[in-house]
Formats: C-alpha cells, structure tokens, sequence
C-alpha cells in the first residue's frame, strides 16, 4: 500500500486520494490536481503559513452546486523522474499510471463517462499533457477504457507550466531554473548532474508541447503566469516567463498570480491574490463541463460502434441486425455497460468488441462461413523488387524459434503475437525475417505484409500501398466516419486489420529513438486474434515496449566460423574448398566477425578483383575489417580500376533512401550537366547507367531488383500476391552510413549531398510534368516515394551541419520542393479511394519502365547518352568546379 503523505495520514505519497467529498456522495464532476518537480499531493498545495490546503478546504464549499468531487495525484517526482526520458520513458510512465490509476478508480465506481478537469502546477503540466497525449492514441478493443480520460476531460488548468520552447537552449536554462526554485539548495549544489541531465532533456520535453498542440482545441485551457520573481542565488527572475507560461493561443483564457513559481499554487485563504481566478475557472468549468462531455461520449460512441460493426459485417455479413442502430442518447448509468431496455437498441463499446470478437472466433471455426470474394492464395503484399534470398545458411535454431513464438497460442487468443528479431548492423535480421516470409507463405491464411519501416515515411508509404492495393477495394466504406469525413488511411488500415486474422505483418527496420516514436507508431499496430507480427530491428530494448504489445525478443548472432565458411564459399561459388582456400576462409571470417553482410562484400570483392581465396592478402584492411575496413576498400578498388561513374553514383545515392526506385535517378541526372558530374559507365561507345548500378551490384555495394520484360503488364502491377514490378536499387543502411561518413570524413559531404539534392529536385520536376501530361501515369504513392527520398536528404543536411559545416543551401532548396510535393499528396489523397484504377485504365506508376518507356522526357538519349559524352574526370579529393547547382555553393 502506497505510504501516506507526511502531516496527512489520508493522503497517499503517490497515486489518487480523494480529499472531497468524504462519503458517498455521487458527484458530476471530478477535479484532479498534479504537483510538478520535486512536489507532492498535499505540500504542492499547503499553504507554509497558514496550513491550508486550499484543494480540500477552500474550494469544496464553492463547488456544492456542481457536485465536485476532488482528488489530487502523487508520484516520484524527484528530478531524476524527469531526466533520461528518452531511454527510461520516466515522464511517459509517470503519464501512463495517471491514466490506469484514474480510469480505474472511475470505472469501480460507475463514473467513466464523468467529465474530468486537470489542475497542473509547473512540469506536472507535461505529465498531464502526455496523459491526454497517450490516451487520445488508444484504439485496440482492449485498453479503450483507458482512451476514456481523453474524451471526458474537458479543462486544464496550467500553473507556470512552460508551454512555449522554440529555442532549445532557452528550454534547457529554464528547467535549471524551475529545479533551483522548488529544489533544496544542497541538493541543487551536491547534485549538478542531475540538473545537467534534466536540461538535455529539453528535446523531449519540447515534443510534448508540440504534440498536445493537436489536442489544445478539444479542450478548454486556462493558463497562468507568476507575476513575481524568484529569488535564485541572490538574483530575482521570473522562472517560467509570462510568454511561456502564458502564450497568446486564440480562445485560450490566461491570467497571471501575485505569487511567484513556488507559492502561486499555494493559498492562505479564499482572499489570497489569484484564488478567485483559479476557483472560478475551475468553477465555471465544473458547470458547464457535463453537458459537453455528455454529447462528445455520444459522438464517441457512434463513431467506435460504427466502426466496429463495419468489422463485424466484413467478417460474418448480416450480423449487424443483431446490435440495431446506436440511439443518441447516453446510457442511464455513466459506466459504460448496458441496461435493462438498450440490451438490443444500444450495445455500448464493451460490448460491440465482444461481438466483433465472438465473431472472428467464429471465422475461425473449420464450418466457419466463408467469403464469396476469398483469394485463391493469400495476399502477399511487399515492397517493389522483393525476392527470396539468394544464400541463406546457418540460424536454423534462430529460424525455428521465429517459427514457434509467431504461432504462440497463448498469446494468439489474446491478441497479435509479436515477436522482436533483434542485432547487430550486419548480422542477418532481415535475412532471417525473408527467409521466414517466402518459407511460410502457406501458413498465414489472412496474408502476409511486408512493411519498410527504416523511414518514418517509409512506414506511411507502405500503409499507403496496402490501403489502396487491398483495404479500400475490399472495404471502401472504411474510409468514411460516421459523419462522412475521411479517416487518416493509416486507422483505416489498422481498423482492417483488427477485423482480420491470420495474417502475418513484418515491420522491417524500426526505431524508437524517442517516446514520441513509439505513440506515432503505435497508431499503425494492429492487435487481433490468432495474427502476428514481426519487428526487425538493431534495438532490443523494444522488447519493453507495451506499444509494440511487448514482442517476445530473438536474437540474430553472429554466424559461427563452419556457417560463416559455407556462406564465403558458397557466394564464391567454391563447391570443393583446397585446403589451402579452407585455411584462408577460416581466417578471413573471423575477421570478418562472422557477420553475414561483411561476407557478402568481401566475397563480391574477391569476384570483382579476380584474386583467389587462397592468395588473399589479410594484411589490406584497417583496424575496423568486419565492415568499415571492407567497404573502405570496396570504395578504393573503384577508384584505382578507373570505375569513376560508379564512385560518383554511390556518393549521390547514398543520401536517399535504401529503396530507390532506378527511374528517380534518371529523371534527375540532367541536373549533373554542367557540374562536370559522371554517374554513367562506359562499356563502348555511349555511356550508360545501367552498367554504373552492375559495377556497383558487383561490389556488393547496392542489390537491384530489375523487372523482366514479361512482369510488365497491368495484372502483375495490380498483383495482391507478387511484389509490383518497379526497378528498384536497395542499399543496406550500413552501407549508406559509411559512404556518408567515408565523404564527411573527407570533408566533401557537403558538396556531394549538393549534388544529391539537384538531382532529387531535377527528378522531381520532370516526374510532376510528365504526371500531369499522361493523366493515366502517375499515383499518390508515386509522390509520396519523392517525399521518402526528399525527408531523408533533409535529414542529412541537419545531421552533418556543424559549425564548419553550414548546410543551408540544401534546406533552402529542398522546402519548397517538399512543400510542393506535400501539397499534391493532399490534393489528391481524398479523390483516391483506388488509386490503382483511373476509369476503367489502369494507372501505372511514374517509375514503372513501360511509363517511361515512350516517353521523351529524360529517357534514351537525352537522360543516357547526349548530355555525358566527354565526362571530366575529378581530382584525388573528387572536387570538380561545378556551375548552377547547390553543389555550387559548397565549391
């Protein structure tokens, strides 16, 4: 049991106490109060002169009418609770208990439906933000209850919370200073790291701000300022300013308190300066909060039944005469179940996810109806150019265990198993995860998808393509709410999936570097019974993750030396190794480290330079041989062969993303004209980038997935069970990572990335005139794969700006390109319920070859041969004097 607050037996340390009413009184309204740093649920509040403590004795007697009841909320509020949020989630657990511990003390007591009004002081306003945050984002049918704080709160009171922090240095300064007001001087001298740590945390901090913005107009909000200064080691300031505390937000009430940071949360009566502000802004909301909750349940109601009972028809037609149409009017109790007389008019969300439950169980039963509209084979949804992996040995333990926790029965009944196939950079995960695909294709009657999720926008895209490739064919009705407007497709996916079972979802290559990470993307996680889902990442500490359902955690090691032998002589195509190439091989992988990707390119390597195995000189690499060393010299070998065009290309694709489709590039070559840039090779007479991307495929530095001609024809690109027939280049992210820092390291990054964005902007242009000219070429997914590539050359200009380094000119030229491209996804977005077919014509991608094929712009002569007749070759530190381009600026 949570110990009691110190002078107040009745209140606990940490968790919910109610202070008013002290019987069973039914209230309207509850009101709830959050300390910030280093407070607590009964001092934050206490006035230090007279004792009182306003929650419970100055403002009940104001609330008689309204029916309050009043609780206030403790927890570890200690500094280190607000430090390390990125890897220990310290402000987002805070915020998750919030929300369990209310919802829960709502529902024992029939109140989940009662409008609920938040009264923060200082950094337990961000508490109270991410609370709100969290529950807004909950859609499984099995944690809904907890989304019910975010639909019953209807006002935040904020107390000097800092709302406003653009400038991140400035959020960092005033933390220090909200720890120096509420801290004891000897902890704020004996523990300066600590307070370090809370200002480099600012960032964190910051992107709540940034997200509860999105929620500011369901609410109404009263900010409050402290009119007086701090006194903080001999010198007064105000430690949160009026603009930060109380930012000019239309519709938004402030004032400011007669008090400074640390008392204007504390009253010695009901005429101290500032409490009839407070008391009235809570009064007033008190009063007019049951009305608006009340109707905004109704809506809510609505919306989740209808969205529901879509699932429900999809999975058994006919079922939804069973629930009847919702009424508009609330239940007669507030808690949410049915009552006697609604039993078959209204069945409310615990019981419309019963339905839907009962219902997939029963599609799941072997006399279970079957649709009329079933695929012949399941679907196979996955990105352009995906295929079966040419090698794979050894993980055969790894491969089994994939197997055995994707079909965990426990966790299928109750939901999506998830499993987190985790390791280091090189190792094989996503080798281990396609192989798991193309094996156990059969297994998964619901399908298999595929999603790249190295790139926020990747993950968006590939939603984006299941949505128009299956979902809205299959279930258009999905895409409205109940009140006609368009629901992001991304709920719309995710609501599909929750309908469905017996699929099988990889997300390949995610990231969680921040809090904020995990909430966007838990919105695309679906949880349904007898399903499953593969994460592939470096991180295993995702494993904690109760967003991603908490994956059970498969680590892919290292191959072991015989493996990692089979896998060199098998790339090298040794089917009877001498002894002299098996002592070799045995050397090699372990410098190597056993790592599958290091192997690959050493191997690509030794084919290319025509040495043998057994002649193979160890003493060429660097101290980092298992990947950095390889790769290095990799770089070198093109540059003493003469292989400039592919020593160029790989210095300008690296920026982009690790799918890149072929046609991109070429549309955009003509921007390297008059740098004196060469991306095309020769074998001949006329130059050609197809043998630039083999020179590169032979040195294991890029894979391309090129479509033969007959996979190009409508029906293959409109396949729900064949990856989309797209020329596609894929670099490994570690390949990408070097190549960048192998030409930061040379101090020419700046000029090379130059050259990257002309040609995206160049790409770009052509892409949009051609689109707009063939009415029949040309998607949303098309524009959304520029926005891919456009995102991550953005990202890079901010990654290796520094004070050297001044990459402006890149942004500069990249916003309004991506302003652009922003704009056409959202102008077209609504109109394309199927984006796959315009008419009764089917709409081909931009960077489909047959697209181009006739096509005048940027194709044959003009995008290959014309332009690049008489390259000029680069100097040592590859810095040719270019004319016209970003890449100017950086001369």
């Amino acid at each position: 049991m949570a110990s009691a607050v110190e002078g107040n037996s009745d209140i606990n340390r940490f968790g919910l106490s109610e202070v008013y009413p002290r019987s069973s009184i039914p209230a309207n309204v509850d009101i709830v109060f959050v300390h910030g740093l280093n407070g607590d649920p009964h001092r934050t509040w206490t006035s230090e002169r007279t004792k009182v403590f306003w929650p419970a004795q100055l403002l009940p007697p104001l609330l008689e009418e309204e029916k309050a009841r009043v609780l206030v909320y403790g927890y570890d509020s200690e500094v280190t609770s607000f430090t390390d949020g990125v890897s220990k989630d310290k402000i987002h657990n805070h915020a998750e208990l919030l929300v369990a511990a209310l919802a829960a003390n709502r529902r024992l007591r029939r109140a989940t439906e009662r409008p609920i009004i938040f009264v923060a002081h200082s950094l337990g306003g961000l508490v109270v933000k991410r609370a709100l945050i969290y529950s807004s984002d909950i859609r499984g049918p099995k944690t809904e209850h907890l989304r019910s704080i975010f639909v019953s709160t209807y006002g935040v009171l904020f107390l000097g919370t800092p709302h406003k922090g653009s400038d991140v240095a400035l959020w960092g300064t005033r933390l220090e200073w909200i720890c120096n007001a509420v801290m004891p001087k000897k902890i704020v001298d004996s523990q300066p790291q600590l307070i370090e740590a809370l200002k480099t945390n600012n960032e964190t901090l910051q992107n709540i701000d940034r997200q509860f913005i999105q929620l500011m107009s369901k609410y109404h909000i009263y900010f409050f300022h402290e009119a007086k200064p701090t006194d903080v080691k001999g010198t007064f300031r105000y430690i949160v300013e009026e603009d930060s505390a109380s930012p000019n937000v239309q519709d938004v009430e402030r004032a400011g308190i007669q008090a400074d940071h640390s008392h204007m949360c504390k009253f010695d009566s009901d005429s101290s300066p500032g409490f009839d502000l407070v008391a009235e802004g809570i009064q007033r909301y008190a009063e007019e909060a049951p009305a608006t909750i009340k109707t905004r349940w109704i809506q809510e109601r609505k919306a989740s039944d209808a969205q529901k009972q879509a699932a429900v028809e999809e999975i058994i037609p006919g079922i939804g005469s069973l629930s009847g149409p919702a009424k508009d009017t609330p239940d007669s109790s507030s808690s949410g179940f049915p009552t006697p007389g609604n039993s078959q008019e209204h069945l409310p969300l615990s019981a419309s996810t019963t339905i839907l439950r009962n219902a997939q169980r029963a599609t799941s039963a072997p006399d279970a109806l079957e649709p009329s509209s079933k695929l012949a084979e399941p679907y196979f949804i996955v990105p352009p150019g995906f295929r079966p992996n040419t090698f794979f040995v050894g993980m055969e333990n790894e491969l089994k265990e994939l197997d055995r926790r994707v079909f965990d029965r426990r966790r299928r009944a109750d939901g999506t198993a998830c499993v987190l196939v985790h390791g280091q950079p090189g190792a094989g995960k996503s080798h281990l995860a396609r192989q798991y695909v193309n094996k156990n294709r059969k297994k998964f009657d619901g399908g298999i998808f595929w999603i790249n999720a190295k790139l926020k926008e990747e993950l968006y895209q590939s939603y984006w393509n299941i949505a128009q490739k299956v979902v809205l064919r299959d279930s258009p009705h999905l895409r409205l709410t109940p009140d006609g407007s368009q629901r992001p497709f991304e709920d719309v996916v995710k609501t599909w999936f929750e309908a469905r079972q017996d699929w099988l979802i990889v997300f390949d290559g995610i990231t969680v570097d921040k809090e904020e990470d995990a909430i966007e993307l838990q919105s695309f996680i679906p949880d349904s019974q007898n399903s499953s889902i593969i994460y592939v990442s470096r991180a295993s500490n995702l494993g904690s993750k109760q967003r991603l359902l908490r994956p059970f955690l498969i680590k892919v090691h290292p191959l072991n030396e015989v493996d990692a032998r089979r896998l060199l002589f098998k790339e090298l195509n040794i089917k009877k190794p001498s002894e002299a190439e098996e002592k070799s091989a045995k050397e090699l992988v372990r410098k190597m480290g056993g790592l599958p990707l290091a192997i690959h390119a050493i191997s690509h390597r030794l084919a290319n330079t025509h040495e043998p195995l057994s002649k193979y000189d160890m003493k060429s690499y660097s101290a980092d041989p298992k990947l950095g060393g390889t790769y290095k010299a990799i770089m070198d070998d093109l540059e003493h062969l003469g292989h400039q065009g592919a020593w160029n290309t790989i210095s300008v694709i690296c920026f982009y993303g690790p799918h890149l489709p072929v046609e991109m590039i070429r549309l955009g070559i003509r921007a390297l004209r008059h740098s004196g840039i060469e991306l095309n090779s020769r074998d001949g007479e006329k130059p050609d980038l197809d043998i630039t991307f083999a020179i590169l495929m032979r040195n294991a530095l890029i894979e391309r997935n090129e479509p033969d001609e007959g996979s190009s024809m409508s029906s293959s690109r409109d396949s729900l069970i064949d990856p989309e027939p797209i020329d596609m280049l894929k670099m490994h992210s570690v390949v990408q990572n070097f190549c960048c820092d192998y030409l930061n390291s040379a101090h020419v990054l700046p000029r090379w990335l130059g050259y990257a964005v002309d040609v995206f902007c160049e790409s770009y242009r052509q892409a949009d005139v051609r689109i707009k000219a063939k009415p029949q070429t040309g998607r949303v997914s098309d524009y959304r794969e520029y926005l891919v590539h456009g995102k991550r050359l953005l990202d890079h200009s901010r990654n290796y700006e520094s004070k050297k380094q001044n990459l402006e000119a890149v942004r500069s030229k990249l916003s309004p390109i991506l302003a652009t491209i922003n704009a056409e996804i959202r102008a077209r977005e609504p109109g394309s319920s199927q984006e796959s077919v315009c008419g009764q014509v089917f709409q081909m991608s931009i960077f489909d070859k047959s697209s181009s094929a006739s096509d005048s712009v940027a194709s044959g002569h003009e995008a290959r041969g014309d332009a690049y007749e008489h390259p000029i070759q680069l100097s040592k530190d590859h810095r040719p004097q270019p004319t016209g381009s970003v890449a100017t600026l950086f001369a």
